[in-house]
Parts: C-alpha cells; structure tokens; sequence
C-alpha cells in the first residue's frame, strides 16, 4: 500500500467516524424521557444530508458553482431543501407524532390538534432544512477550500519550476563568460611568453573541474567555493603587474556552511576588471567574515576610464547576473550596498546561509 492509498483509507475513516457522529450524538445528548430512541424520520434525514454533501461535493460545486453557473447552482440547492422539507414533514406527520396527537387530542378539539400537529411536522421539516443547509455550505467549504489549496499548490509548483529554469539559466550563462575572460589572460601571458603560462593553464583545470563536478548542484560547501576564489584570485595574479596588490582574507569558520555555487565570483571578479591598471599601484582588498552569516567585503580603485560612469561600471554581464540569482534565491534576505569614495569602489554583500547538517554532525 502506497502513500496516497494510506491518505485515502484515513480520510474515508474520518468521514465515516463524523457521519456515525452526527447520526447518534444528538440521540444521546439530547434524548428526554420517554423517547422512543432513533426515528424513522432521523434516520432519513441522515441519509438526505449525507447524498446532499456528496451531491454537492462532487457535482454541483466543481461543476456548477465553481464555472460560475450560479442559478443552476442556486436552483438545485433550493430543490435540495424542497426535497428535505417535505420529506421530514410527511414522515413525521406519519410515523412521529403519533404520541403527540394523543397528548394534544386530549386538551383540544380533533380539528385544533390536527392544526398543532401539522404546526409540529412543519417544524420538523423547518429544522431539517436547516441542518440540511449547514450539511450542504459544510461541504461547499471544504470543496472550495480543498480546490484553492490544490490551485495555490500547482502555482507554487509552477513558479519553482520557472524559478529551478532561470537560476540553472543564470548559472550556465556564468560557465562560459568565465572561461573566455580566463582564455583572454592565459593568451596574454602566452603573448609574453610568460613562464606563468602553463601554472595558468593547471589553474584553469582546478577551477573547471570544480565547475563541471560540483556548480551542478543547488548548494555546495562554503569551503569548496572559497577555495574555487582562492585558485581564481592566483590565476589573475599570474597576468597582473607588480604594482598590483591583492589583499585575500577569510575570518571564521566555514566547514559546516553551504551556498549557491559561483554566487560570488562575479563580485571578485569585478575588482580585477576595473581595479587594475597598468602602470598605477592598485591595491585590492578581498574579504569574507562568516559570523552566523556571510559578509563579502571587495575594495579595488576606479580606474579613470570608469570613474566618468560611476557605478554603471560595475553592471557588467556577471554583476546583473549575480544581482538576479541573488534576487531569486534570496528575495528580500539579503543585502548588496555599493559606495564609490575617493576613486575607490566598494562592494558590501550580506547573506544568511544554510548549514550543512551532515558535515556538523559528523
């Protein structure tokens, strides 16, 4: 037995308990001396609220109220209350007022009786009605209730299936951007004919391997993609001049955080865009502080040829990427400021990050 027979076989255990509950309840609570026990008309009355509520549940609600076909919905429930109000009033004209007649016969006249006897039926019928109309808004509730939950569900469902397509989307898009600003510095110092030349190129494996193997996942350890910016940070070193000056640091502990991969290469890598010059002493200054959240701290000198654009020079392919996967995974729980002082950018990235269970409890 799967799962969704188990879900079944409780559901139609609770609707049998709650109709056996309705059925007895009221005769044994509010049984009075000299009752005869459960009626006839009790017991028809029953059958009438239990085919209405399945009647209305799974007809007349999906197929009427819900289609927006209210006057035939309106229509069959108003025939519903007919049905049960002349039903409950000939049976208890018939079968359960016996008793009461001989009573009233006993201090009125035949045709006075016969009035306070049909006053009777009809209030039998008036609360037949009436249980009957609970019996049937009940059931409206749940349908309509159980038809929105269904709905919002699939919306989530479908809103997580475009949200899962646009980040894989953002991620792929960020594989091959970075690979072809890495080929560009690795062909420079060939260029050169730098002896750095094939360091760079064992760098560029490291670093795609981790792509390839690990970035295909939702989350990875934090210590994985601090060291995939480690291996990124010495491949830059490896074309940069000597009067630039790379200041990497990372305080707290790591092991047990997991993030979204490469969420935060576009931010370093954009210190290295336009912090670096050719003959100018450029100092960048990298830093990740996990405190119970992640804080990444970039400095790096706006170059001139930026410095007319202010902070548009940071909205580069991989920033507005980076900015959107933030956006999508994080909504409103994160924060990314951007200042611009004396010719120096900085960046300040904030975010909570999960743990990683088995690495904590291992």
């Amino acid at each position: 037995m799967n799962r969704n027979d188990g879900r079944k076989i409780l559901i139609s255990l609770i609707h049998i308990s709650a109709w056996a509950t309705i059925l007895l309840l009221p005769h044994f609570l509010l049984r009075r001396p000299g009752d005869e026990g459960i009626k006839i008309s009790d017991i028809v009355l029953w059958c009438l609220m239990v085919l209405f509520f399945y009647l209305n549940y799974y007809i007349l609600v999906p197929y009427w109220l819900t289609r927006k076909k209210f006057i035939k919905y309106a229509v069959s429930v108003i025939l519903m209350l007919i049905i049960t109000f002349t039903t409950s009033r000939y049976l208890a004209l018939k079968y359960d007022t016996g008793n009461e007649y001989e009573r009233i016969r006993k201090k009125h006249s035949p045709e006075r009786a016969a009035i306070i006897i049909r006053r009777i039926a009809r209030g039998y019928g008036i609360a037949a009605v009436f249980f009957n109309l609970m019996t049937l808004a009940v059931s409206t509730s749940i349908k309509v209730t159980e038809d929105w939950y269904k709905m919002d569900r699939k919306r989530k469902e479908i809103e997580n299936e475009k949200l899962t397509t646009e980040l894989n989307l953002l991620k792929s898009q960020i594989n091959p951007h970075f690979f072809f600003n890495t080929l560009n510095n690795i062909y420079s110092l060939a260029i050169r004919k730098s002896e750095r030349t094939s360091e760079a190129i064992v760098k560029l494996s490291q670093l795609m391997r981790y792509i390839i193997y690990d970035t295909d996942k939702d989350k990875v350890p934090l210590d994985k993609e601090i060291d995939y910016l480690k291996n990124y940070i010495e491949l830059e070193k490896l074309r940069l001049q000597q009067n630039v000056t790379v200041n990497f640091e990372v305080k707290g502990n790591s092991s047990d955080k997991l993030i979204e991969p490469l969420l935060l290469l576009p931010f370093v890598e954009n210190a290295f865009k336009h912090g670096v010059h050719q003959t100018e002493p450029c100092d960048i200054i990298i830093r990740i502080i996990i405190d119970g959240r992640l804080t990444l701290y970039v400095e790096n000198p706006l170059q001139s040829q930026n410095n007319s654009r202010g902070q548009n020079s940071s909205q580069g392919f991989g920033w507005q990427n980076a900015e959107r996967r933030l956006h999508l995974l994080y909504g409103k729980n994160y924060k990314l400021e951007t200042e611009i002082s004396n010719g120096i950018f900085k960046v300040i990235l904030k975010l909570n990050l999960k743990t990683n269970e088995m690495s904590s409890s291992g």
